[in-house]
């Protein structure tokens, strides 16, 4: 199974101590360094030979139509977790496939926008441009990938892109007056909805430089939001207002995160549904009011209610059902009930996936859940899983539980005794 067709398009890897590259862009970069380093070559010797010769390489035919890459260790991806995305028809047109990876963009699923990003055959701008975003979404340094996609777009007549590339250049640089200067550029040729999502993104920069003006915008995009009756802009603007600090506006916090969850339900983006209930379970932690959000999270798996219910004969997608079991089964461990938790926690980590920012977290939730069940042997293995994770916790994720690697060594030790098992 190759990367790609196991979700992994939009996986980040890493070169060295400071290089960082997409999967789906790494062949486009390996290219890029290829030629570069050709083009020294031949500055220096005053001729053509060795950009001939690397373009003539890497224009020939494929040696073979897929050669995947070899598997990272297990504690680093175990193979047990890698999930297959649904392959796509061998005649599905460019056109369509860029289509479709603009959908899934747009709701924030980004291994199956790079799933077909990859399947394109002939180059496209827009197929640039998307990429330029997958990596600015990923935290790359995505400046020269956008900048060469604003070319390529307007070399191609492709004005609304090209803006929009501009837009999000001033974005990444945090620009304020370059990303004025582009919404209104944009604004002469986009429609209201385009606009108006820049337009949040220009509140947000506000808020960064602590100009008072960032709620008052937002706001009124907002209400441009309901009126252009695109869904997903007008859940981006509630999530956006949920993060919001509570200071910088009257109205309670999870008010917003609320309403954001059910307009991302109605619009069918999953994911964004789930960055919905994270927003949730925030407002709550803020509140101090767990109690209520266990409470939520109850209601929302009722299969009469909430989530869980079906919708035109349809369940309710897999990754808000791993989010709210993972979620009840963290508030069992809370609570004092570990043992009940483990059904809930098994299923919710086996969709994850080990370049998951909270995949050490669950592996760990749940190996304590095992032990409080007396399944020690599991909750050895799946501690080995990421046991080299969980001892990087601090340096991968800064705002995670700094003392959870030195509990798990503990909780391991003790499994392995009880289970009988001996470290090699």
């Amino acid at each position: 199974m190759s990367w790609l067709e196991s979700g992994q398009g939009a996986k980040v890897l890493r070169a060295g101590s400071k290089l960082r590259f997409m999967v789906l862009t790494l062949g486009e970069r390996m290219r890029d360094v290829a030629l570069e380093l050709a083009a020294q070559f031949d500055r220096r010797n005053n001729s053509s030979a060795q950009g001939d010769w690397i373009r003539a390489r890497l224009d020939a035919p494929r040696v073979t139509d897929q050669l995947e890459l070899g598997p990272e260790p297990p504690e680093e991806l175990p193979a047990r977790r890698l999930k297959r995305l649904a392959p796509i028809p061998p005649e599905t047109a460019d056109q369509t496939l860029l289509d479709r990876a603009e959908w899934h963009h747009r709701r924030a699923e980004r291994d199956l926008a790079a799933q077909h990003l990859a399947a394109v055959r002939a180059p496209a701008p827009r197929g640039r441009y998307l990429r330029a975003l997958l990596e600015l979404d990923a935290g790359l340094e995505a400046g020269p990938a956008l900048e060469q996609a604003a070319q390529v777009l307007q070399e191609a007549g492709d004005r609304v892109r090209y803006d929009c590339c501009r837009c999000w250049l001033a974005i990444s640089s945090s620009e304020p007056t370059m990303l004025d200067q582009a919404i209104e550029q944009l604004r002469g040729c986009a429609d209201q909805a385009t606009v108006s999502y820049f337009e949040v993104q220009r509140a947000i920069l506000a808020r960064s430089y602590a100009r008072k003006e960032g709620w008052e915008r937002l706001s009124a995009t907002m209400g441009d939001a309901a009126d252009t009756e695109d869904g997903l802009l007008l859940g981006e603007c509630l999530l956006t207002a949920a993060a919001w600090r509570r200071q910088d506006f009257p109205q309670e916090q999870n008010k917003y995160a609320y309403q954001a969850k059910e307009v991302f339900t109605l619009v069918d983006a999953p994911a964004r549904v789930v960055d919905a209930l994270e927003a949730i379970r925030l407002s709550h932690v803020q509140a101090r009011t767990m109690g209520e959000f266990r409470k939520f999270v109850a209601d929302e798996l009722s299969p009469k209610r909430g989530l869980l219910r079906k919708r035109d004969g349809v369940d309710a997608p897999p990754e808000v059902l791993r989010f709210l079991r993972y979620q009840r089964g963290a508030g069992l461990i809370d609570t004092g009930r570990a043992a009940e938790a483990v059904a809930d926690l098994r299923y919710a980590m086996e969709g994850a996936r080990a370049r998951d920012a909270d995949a050490p977290q669950r592996a760990y939730y749940l190996a304590f859940a095992y032990h409080a069940a007396g399944m020690y042997r599991e909750a050895a293995e799946e501690l080995g899983h990421y046991m080299s994770w969980l001892d990087r916790i601090a340096e991968l994720y800064p705002d995670s539980d700094k003392d959870m690697a030195e509990r798990a060594h503990a909780l391991l030790a003790e499994c392995e005794a009880k289970a009988g098992l001996s470290r090699p």
